[in-house]
């Protein structure tokens, strides 16, 4: 198994992180206090907001049980304001975005695209974004050009991240293993590492097409 594969997480594993963000409700029926190992959430009341973690909000409404209140990036207006600021900076670095922006909104867009305006608008956008940002993170690995122990990205959120681990670590491993006479044969082996990232990517573009 090769070190890419082993440190990868899965878009589900990935996921899971993201089920503890908290988001707003408006629940239907009345709940006492809920005492949870992450904090106390409620008391629910019939149409008063509340703030609970991403999974219990999703259970709740699968069980037609509260209306979400999608946070308030997840507009379309707000989405392809943040695609033009990544389109009009090619060069720069990544516009700041929710850590979980992904996995949120696409969970969301599966249990509540009812309560969502425009989600149709929104994934389009949404997918237009990752092209985006993915071409960014792409030429940024192809361009790390010098042994050094550590790679500083900013913006990057966990779902991106996930998907350069593996071939940013076979990339530092390989400038920590090449001795002087092997250097002329390090942009090749940047080249290979950069293709291999779409894996990772095109499962990301599945777990936010399977919930169309």
């Amino acid at each position: 198994m090769s070190l890419k594969e082993t440190q990868r997480l899965t878009c589900q594993e990935v996921e899971f992180f993201a089920d503890d963000e908290l988001i707003e409700i408006i629940p239907n029926i009345k709940l006492p206090v809920i005492n949870l190992i992450v904090g106390d959430f409620g008391p629910f009341e019939v149409g008063i907001p509340v703030t609970v973690p991403l999974w219990l909000a999703v259970g709740l409404k699968e069980a037609k049980r509260c209306r979400i209140l999608p946070p308030s990036w997840l507009t379309e207006e707000k989405i392809l304001a943040k695609v033009e600021e990544e389109r009009n900076n090619p060069n720069s670095g990544l516009v700041q975005l929710h850590q979980h922006y992904m996995e949120i909104a696409s969970k969301l867009l599966h249990v509540a695209s009812d309560d969502i305006e425009q989600p149709f608008k929104i994934r389009r956008a949404l997918e237009d974004l990752l092209d985006l940002r993915t071409n960014k993170l792409r030429k940024g690995l192809f361009n790390v050009r010098e042994r050094t122990p550590f790679v500083k990205i900013n913006n990057v959120s966990w779902m991106e991240l996930n998907s350069l681990r593996g071939p940013l670590l076979e990339i530092l491993c390989t400038f920590a293993s090449l001795d002087n006479s092997n250097e002329t044969e390090m942009p090749s082996t940047r080249e290979e590492q950069s293709q291999n990232a779409p894996t990772q990517e095109t499962e990301y573009r599945r777990t936010l097409r399977k919930y169309q």
